[in-house]
């Protein structure tokens, strides 16, 4: 309702505390008002809108949303903490969540990737609309939000986490003694978490000359394998698959104070326009937690069907990573940590958008994911 009303002053919100909520300005916000009848009421010269009308409207525009024959979604099937997409896909647990939502047919679009920040590259040119990164791709994005005028990424939910950074490893050939030199040559991905660690375990080290050379993470395993190079930084599968077959070794896989993460991302603008999909994704993000945290066996098999990697390498991964999509105090400071290292300033907060993942778990009937806003992980993981 617009116009001068009374209205308890408890239901209602500020400007800046919608802005905030919807991580919109405040020119959309005027926008929105008139073109798209956002509920307000004016009390004086102040304009306040209502806890409940705010909800209602946002689930009305969700029914009204922008049409789309095609989504395209970005996954990284090399990198073990982001196979819950990879399990949406398989079990087609996206497709479930829409037909309760919508009548008319939608191709869905899954692209696979070596890194996050060829992903990241096709959501600033609007050819990926969601997609999974890791924590540094993910610092990287936000950073690109605040010089380009048209792209804001959004962080909806986490992905795997991994304690002290755990699900990172720099491994040499098992045949090699890493330190009877000086000179070491190594493997990673450019621009991903994998370098970004790679860069503390120099400097945890000591080693006073190194030559990085830059690849995707398969071709780095085989050229390990190879005793082409000596070492190289990689994210799971590949340390656990590695040791399994008995051809490499752990030397450092401890990043103090800070886990791995890695999280789901859409842009703000894609977001407001399909907000829709975007709940049906993140209701089929958190059955993959669940499926994941119950039945690790079953998710292995499938993973291994798609992967053609070794079971037993599946279900020790699964086993060991955190499957939470909460965001948490404690994760929001892993990521500041990775942006000041190479920004100095960050506000990685301002990227936070949680509404939409509190109502997908209210709808299957989780706790609120907003109060997991803690300053670390709860015990037992619901999200």
């Amino acid at each position: 309702m617009n116009g001068n009303q009374s209205k308890d002053s408890q239901e209602l919100l500020t400007i800046p505390e919608v802005l905030a909520r919807l991580h919109i300005s405040r020119s959309t916000f005027d926008r929105w008002r008139h073109q798209r009848q956002l509920p307000y009421y004016k009390i004086g010269r102040e304009i306040f809108v209502d806890r409940n009308d705010l909800r209602e409207w946002i689930v009305q525009q969700r029914n009204q949303t922008q049409p789309m024959s095609t989504v395209v979604i970005g996954i990284q099937t090399h990198t073990a903490q982001t196979w819950s997409g990879l399990i949406i896909k398989e079990l087609r647990l996206l497709e479930t969540e829409l037909s309760a939502i919508r009548k008319d047919s939608l191709t869905i679009v899954w692209e696979n990737a070596d890194s996050g920040l060829d992903l990241l590259e096709g959501m600033i040119q609007g050819r990926v609309h969601l997609a999974y990164l890791g924590d540094y791709p993910i610092a990287v994005g936000h950073k690109l939000s605040t010089l380009l005028l048209r792209f804001r990424l959004v962080l909806l939910a986490f992905d795997g986490k991994s304690r002290g950074g755990r699900g990172i490893a720099v491994l040499t050939h098992s045949n090699y003694e890493l330190f009877e030199s000086n000179n070491l040559t190594l493997v990673t991905v450019p621009g991903s978490s994998a370098e970004h660690r790679l860069k503390q375990f120099v400097k945890d080290m000591g080693v006073s000359r190194v030559e990085v050379s830059y690849c995707a993470m398969s071709d780095g395993m085989h050229l390990i394998t190879k005793q082409s190079v000596i070492a190289g930084c990689m994210w799971e599968p590949f340390p656990t698959l590695m040791q399994h077959l008995g051809i490499g070794r752990v030397i450092w896989e401890e990043s103090q104070g800070q886990d791995y993460l890695t999280g789901l991302v859409t842009s703000q603008e894609w977001m407001t326009n399909h907000s829709s999909f975007v709940y049906a994704y993140l209701k089929a993000h958190l059955r993959a937690h669940e499926l994941i945290r119950k039945s690790p066996e079953r998710m292995a098999k499938v993973l291994s069907e798609a992967l053609d990697l070794p079971p037993k390498v599946i279900y020790r991964i699964l086993t060991q990573t955190r499957w939470d999509a909460g965001i948490y105090y404690r994760d929001l400071q892993t990521l500041s940590k990775i942006g000041h290292s190479m920004f100095h300033e960050m506000d990685i907060e301002g990227m936070v958008t949680m509404d939409y993942l509190a109502d997908a778990a209210h709808d299957m009937g989780l706790p609120d994911p907003r109060s997991a806003y803690l300053d670390d992980w709860i015990p037992d993981e619901v999200y």
